[in-house]
């Protein structure tokens, strides 16, 4: 089923002048794949108003591809550029084989606004009306791509218009009346699971969060006998460990999570020692409507610490929250003041190490005048599940996804129903995956549903293998420990990671108290570096290219923490030079600010620059070179204040390599800079 109120195929009664005023129909065609010829159904025939009567036939006034089976594309110019909050376009024949449709700005910017798989609509011709929030920028260009597979035909688009405010007369006679809807359902290979009784109960389970390593799963379960406050506890947060192939037996967390009030967990960090939970608690005992963090210490969980959301207001007595991976966003699900109707999902970025920027709406797309819950935002930090009654569904709840279209957090595409495979005629949410995307956890009343005796008790958690087009975008999950250098022990630190070029602070991260582990998790497709910092150490960053990865990965990687003592040597693996000179990179200014960071923060310290390179070319040349490449980093460090007295440059050439110079890699591992402590 599909999403109300996003997108139409709708009946109309007038004719067609009466929209001249307010749909501007595109001008001119800058672009085209797979047209069938420059002169018979080519795109340009889609331009100017629609005309290819009489409709629901094939027409030579409108376009079709090359084939009745495959792709096509045709982009649109318009004469004006203007903001737009509605794009009609009109299948003339054997409707329903639009998949994707772009906006473009003045400046060719790209914004996705709808997907589909496509699907086959029992009528001849049909109205495609996509309606979002009104767009902040002008567009001046509208890219509709067709997908013919899915059902074989040739698929005929007449024209494409777009409207500033949201227009509801009509667009061509007799347009069949569709239900409204989103992009297509995903359709599962596998079938859904109940787990076992290890984990379900005849008392209610609730709010399943898988960590991101698929290994411990969190839920929460109603008035049970092993609640902290027994049958009259309303919920407790319990806890099962992934052994082998099966779940084990759930236990209470215990305190200082649970108490004798409801209790639940929100989310679970990349490395397991941090988790989010829902109420703001207290010390004296009590809560609140709000959300707390707890992180794990050498004795257990700390005492949940209250997080400050600016203007944080709740109007419903029901609340959910999500916390990225990276520790840096925090999605909502509250009532506030400018909600579209009940619970709407929101956004909040961090400030402070418990505090939160005001929510802000995701917008009209995710949020409807019903209910949004349930938020989960995957590892690729793009793609947002969540519940809702509000889309057209199955059942009382269903499961939807949305990706986030770019950096402010309020575009997404069309919300896709995760597809009869999971959702239910009865209540479905609460839907969760691991980094890896091998199974989704969700909660269902399915089975309840099939009862005579119908218990909202029997609501249980389920499971169902994911197939690849089910999945979020591809991540790395990074695990190791952070060691010292000088001792290998185990070090307690905070674990942060930027992706580059661009120099985003992505997130962060602690390790284990007791053995020093670390999990991070990155999207794929940037390149990265990543450090652990702690205080009376100096970090030896790490840095990786997963630019070209296409799949899940995991890889391991220690983190080495250097004391700072006098003879100690640190490489500084994030400084970029151009090839061959002293420039450095832009990229190389999260790495030296640390550095900078470190002199400031020990007023005594004098060290040396070290510059390294491989023992190509001329050995004098070389000298140079690496001589040139560690003033130029002195230089850096002066201009910003730092005493030239406490800075020693040389160069080393190839003089000192730590690889065999044999090949590419090996070479580029002796092309380093470090630095050595000369006094503390």
């Amino acid at each position: 089923m599909r999403a109300a109120g996003l997108v139409f195929a709708f009946a109309l009664l007038i004719g067609t002048n009466s929209f001249s005023q307010e749909v501007q129909w595109a001008s001119e065609v800058t672009f085209q794949f797979n047209q069938f010829s420059e002169t018979s159904y080519s795109a340009d025939k889609v331009l100017g108003k629609p005309d290819a009567e009489p409709y629901g036939k094939m027409n030579s006034n409108a376009f079709r591809l090359n084939a009745e089976t495959g792709y096509g594309a045709v982009t649109l110019a318009y004469r004006e550029p203007q903001p737009v909050s509605q794009v009609i376009i009109v299948e003339n024949y054997l409707p329903g084989k639009i998949s994707k449709v772009i906006l473009h700005d003045t400046e060719d910017n790209a914004y996705s606004i709808y997907e589909s798989q496509g699907e086959k609509l029992n009528q001849p011709f049909n109205v495609l009306s996509i309606k979002i929030d009104k767009t902040p920028y002008l567009v001046k260009k509208v890219a509709v791509h067709l997908n013919t597979y899915v059902n074989k035909g040739w698929s005929q688009i007449d024209a494409v218009g777009i409207c500033e405010s949201e227009y509801n007369g009509e667009v061509i006679p007799g347009a069949s009346s569709a239900v409204a809807s989103s992009s297509e359902e995903i359709i599962f290979v596998a079938y859904k699971e109940r787990l076992s009784d290890n984990v379900n109960t005849k008392y209610l389970e609730s709010k399943p969060v898988i960590t991101p390593d698929g290994l411990k799963l969190y839920f929460a379960r109603k008035n049970t006998p092993s609640n902290m406050g027994g049958k009259r506890d309303d919920q407790d947060i319990y806890i099962s460990d992934m052994v082998g192939k099966e779940w084990s037996f759930a236990h209470n967390v215990g305190m200082p999570l649970n108490d004798k009030l409801p209790n639940g967990i929100c989310s679970v960090s990349p490395d397991g020692n941090t988790i989010m939970l829902i109420n703001a608690y207290y010390d004296d005992g009590n809560v609140e409507d709000g959300v707390s963090v707890s992180r794990k210490t050498a004795s257990g969980w700390s005492f949940p610490r209250k997080q400050d959301i600016e203007d944080y207001h709740n109007l419903s007595e029901y609340q959910d929250y999500f916390q990225s991976n990276s520790g840096k966003v925090l999605i909502s699900a509250v009532q506030r003041n400018d909600s579209k109707g009940d619970q709407d999902l929101y956004v909040s970025f961090r400030t402070g190490e418990n505090s939160w920027s005001k929510p802000i709406n995701l917008g009209s797309v995710i949020n409807t005048r019903k209910v949004e819950f349930a938020p989960f935002l995957a590892s690729d930090n793009k793609t947002l599940y969540f519940a809702s009654n509000g889309h057209r569904g199955f059942g009382e709840s269903d499961i939807f996804y949305s990706r986030r279209l770019d950096d402010t957090w309020t575009k997404w595409s069309v919300p896709t129903n995760i597809g009869k495979s999971i959702n239910s005629i009865g209540w479905d949410g609460y839907y969760t995956i691991s980094a890896k995307g091998d199974y989704a956890y969700f909660i269902s009343t399915a089975g309840a549903m099939n009862k005579v005796d119908f218990n909202p008790a029997d609501e249980d958690i389920y499971r169902i293998s994911l197939s690849k087009e089910a999945k979020p975008d591809p991540v790395v999950l990074i695990t190791g420990r952070v060691i010292n250098s000088k001792t290998k022990q185990p070090i307690e630190a905070d674990i942060f990671y930027e992706s580059f070029p661009l120099n985003e602070d992505d997130g962060l991260a602690v390790s284990d108290p007791i053995n020093g582990n670390y999990k991070i998790v990155l999207p794929a497709g940037k390149k990265y570096g990543f450090r652990a910092e702690a205080k009376g150490y100096i970090a030896i960053s790490q840095n990786e290219d997963f630019s070209m990865v296409s799949e899940y990965k995991e890889i391991k990687r220690d983190l080495i923490l250097t004391p700072i003592e006098v003879g100690e040597t640190i490489q500084l693996s994030n400084i970029f030079f151009e090839q061959s000179k002293a420039e450095m990179l832009p990229e190389s200014k999260p790495e030296l600010e640390r550095l900078l960071q470190i002199m400031n923060d020990n007023p005594s310290l004098e060290i040396e620059l070290g510059g390294h390179t491989d023992n190509r070319g001329s050995s004098s040349a070389n000298l140079r070179l690496s001589e040139s490449r560690a003033i130029s980093i002195m230089g850096y460090l002066t201009d910003k204040g730092i005493n030239k007295k406490r800075l020693k440059a040389k160069g080393y050439g190839g003089t000192k390599p730590i690889a065999s110079n044999a090949g590419p890699e090996s070479r580029k591992k002796n092309r380093r800079v470090e630095i050595k402590i000369l006094k503390n």
